[in-house]
């Protein structure tokens, strides 16, 4: 019997998940946790929705919006077939950066059909979720300080995004919000503190 754990955290874009995750996967394997941390980098279905659109790619409303909305949940589905599901066959600590809230937010954020939530109706509940959350002005301005936002990271995006989080996390009583505008190292220690409560 595997007694993998899953953790995942979820946030918009620039709110430092994807730092987060290395840094408590390195915590972890410091404190003798072997941990692997996971970052979806699948984007089939995006890339063939983007290649084949004819008009505005306007990722922030709109049939494309949701169009894209439901490639990056199907990207996702495919993630975790092949990444996430079979660690959860082995002993280890998996760390997500992204899961099907990640998708499930964008979708409510642009409107799409809530039938298609169903695509994620067989994936693992994680042990844990983190929320990490900053203020879409924040997260806008570290956009900016990294190079700019990406056409999927405009600041309508980013707020829509914030917004759909706030409403989908503030019916999960079990989701541990992570202040991420406070000290990295604060941020840290409180992910893994939680962490460790639940191994």
């Amino acid at each position: 019997m595997s007694s993998s754990k899953l953790f995942v955290l979820c946030g918009v874009d620039g709110c430092g998940k994807s730092t987060l995750v290395d840094l408590v996967s390195k915590r972890l394997q410091e404190i003798g946790h072997y941990s692997t941390a996971l970052k979806k980098d699948i984007k089939t279905n995006v890339n063939l929705i983007c290649d084949f659109w004819g008009g505005d790619q306007d990722w922030s409303g709109g049939k494309f919006a949701q169009l894209v909305s439901i490639a990056t949940g199907m990207d996702f589905i495919s993630h975790y077939d092949k990444y996430i599901q079979p660690l959860m066959k082995e002993n280890t600590i998996v760390i997500c950066d992204r899961y099907s809230y990640c998708y499930t937010s964008y979708m409510s954020a642009v409107n799409t059909d809530k039938d298609y939530f169903s695509m994620f109706d067989n994936v693992r509940t994680p042990d844990k979720t983190f929320y990490i959350k900053v203020p879409p002005e924040v997260a806008i301005e570290r956009q900016h300080l990294r190079g700019g936002p990406s056409n999927d990271e405009t600041p309508d995006v980013i707020r829509k995004l914030s917004d759909s989080y706030d409403g989908l996390f503030s019916d999960m009583s079990d989701v541990v919000t992570v202040d991420n505008t406070q000290e990295l190292e604060h941020s840290v220690s409180e992910i893994v503190e939680h962490i460790l409560e639940a191994l």
